[in-house]
């Protein structure tokens, strides 16, 4: 059976235990490589990014750069089917544990910022192919958080060189491919 018929569980089963077995060694190296690639990349401006957790790639060491410069925004499931992006002050007091696993915003310390606001989208995923489609999770979130920006917004999948797909990703009509994948 090829990977184009496969279904996008198992896809996600098999991609999930590539990214999990990474040794540490090569983890660390593709922070290093993110930390001097990506700052000069983004544009000026609000970055929504992502809160890693569990095997995903480390963006922390990014996030904190992002902090600094006062243009970190992270997302928070608001609802069964949406997202609301926040901007975050600080990762130790603006940020908890979800549901889900990933930190998320807490609404009541962090200020909401609209699509308008958001100069550049860093989206996580589980496997990348060529043409810049994703399986994440399953739930639909940044799909439709992604049809719902401005068309000029910049967005860009982040993952270890392992997350590749050789082949097309199965799609539907509301998957939406990031602009550029970036792998480290």
């Amino acid at each position: 059976m090829t990977s184009s018929e496969e279904s996008k569980a198992a896809l996600r089963k098999r991609y999930l235990a590539k990214r999990k077995a990474i040794i540490e060694e090569r983890r660390i190296e593709a922070g290093q490589k993110i930390m001097e690639a990506l700052p000069p990349l983004l544009p000026e401006g609000n970055v929504l990014s992502f809160a890693s957790f569990g095997s995903e790639i480390d963006l922390w060491p990014l996030n904190n750069l992002l902090i600094k410069e006062k243009r970190l925004l992270l997302p928070k499931v608001a609802s069964k089917s949406t997202i609301q992006v926040y901007r975050i002050k600080e990762i130790t007091h603006d940020l908890a544990p979800s549901d889900l696993g990933p930190l998320e915003p807490i609404n009541t310390l962090c200020e909401p910022c609209f699509a308008e606001e958001i100069c550049c989208v860093l989206v996580p995923g589980i496997v990348f192919d060529d043409e810049g489609y994703r399986l994440g999770y399953g739930k639909g979130f940044y799909d439709r958080l992604l049809a719902n920006l401005p068309q000029k917004t910049p967005t860009y999948g982040i993952a270890f060189r392992e997350q590749e797909s050789p082949t097309p990703l199965p799609q539907t009509s509301r998957d939406v491919a990031v602009l550029r994948v970036h792998y480290f």
